[in-house]
């Protein structure tokens, strides 16, 4: 995800990174401080309840879409509670991907879940 918020910023996107406040400190604790610094026009933020915080911090531009990894459906509620698109972007495997697709097919096929 960070490499897919470099990539927009440096096509002039306005890019905040927004976390909770848990994985702030987990990202922290395993990175360290500097993987959070973030440049003047690109922030990262910390948030406890959503969006609409972030939305009404002055100076920054409103939230216009949501992107979120395709595992944390939640970003698909967020988006819709602020009334903006939502994207999600696979950042596991191809192979991984796959599997999500076909899921509810191996399980109609009796394939999954696995048997004793």
């Amino acid at each position: 995800m960070m490499h897919l918020s470099k990539l927009l910023h440096s096509r002039g996107f306005h890019i905040t990174s927004v976390n909770t406040e848990y994985n702030h400190r987990r990202l922290v604790r395993s990175q360290g401080p500097e993987s959070v610094k973030g440049l003047t026009d690109f922030p990262f933020e910390t948030i406890p309840d959503g969006l609409p915080l972030l939305n009404s911090t002055p100076g920054v531009p409103p939230v216009s879409c949501v992107i979120s990894d395709g595992l944390m459906s939640f970003g698909i509620e967020a988006a819709k509670e602020v009334g903006v698109p939502e994207v999600q972007f696979w950042t596991a495997s191809a192979c991984s991907f796959m599997g999500y697709l076909h899921y509810r097919e191996l399980i109609k096929r009796g394939i999954f879940p696995f048997k004793d």
